[in-house]
């Protein structure tokens, strides 16, 4: 009987000491995949797209006398931010390539300050999204578009 005693003593010390180590490592090792670089693009996408969901429930807002920015969406598998304005009262005649260039470079650098010194685009630049805008005519017809890259605002 001693010897059962001892065998079943034995087996219920190794059982609470499985039992004690597996929820200590489990323990930590939630905490560590809580850490890791999944979960944080996790919760990122899910803080952009938040952050989406609410600028376009805000919109459409006219930017400016002939700008009206109509909305914006988040293209998860190419980590790109796309906004979309609309033109109005274009000249009818067609624009030289150089104005459209100039028009963009402006805009461009405008933009670029915007992304670099707000803190409301905190989340997309943690996020490295890259930032893309396109304009359009109050036809729908594309007047001119322009990316900012992670490169260019980091």
């Amino acid at each position: 009987m001693d010897k059962v005693n001892k065998i079943l003593g034995i087996i219920l010390l190794l059982f609470c000491s499985v039992f004690a180590c597996n929820r200590f490592v489990a323990g930590s090792g939630i905490k560590e995949i809580k850490k890791t670089e999944s979960v944080k693009q996790l919760k990122s996408i899910e803080g952009i797209q938040s952050t989406v969901d609410f600028i376009n429930s805000e919109l459409p807002t006219k930017v400016d006398k002939n700008t009206t920015f109509k909305w914006v969406e988040y293209i998860q598998k190419e980590n790109r931010l796309v906004f979309y304005f609309d033109v109005e009262g274009l000249p009818i005649k067609e624009r030289s390539e150089l104005d459209v260039f100039e028009i963009t470079k402006k805009l461009k650098i405008s933009q670029l300050a915007y992304i670099k010194n707000s803190p409301n685009n905190k989340t997309f630049v943690d996020a490295q999204v890259v930032f893309s805008y396109i304009y359009t005519n109050i036809n729908g017809d594309l007047f001119l578009k322009y990316e900012i890259l992670p490169e260019e605002y980091n």
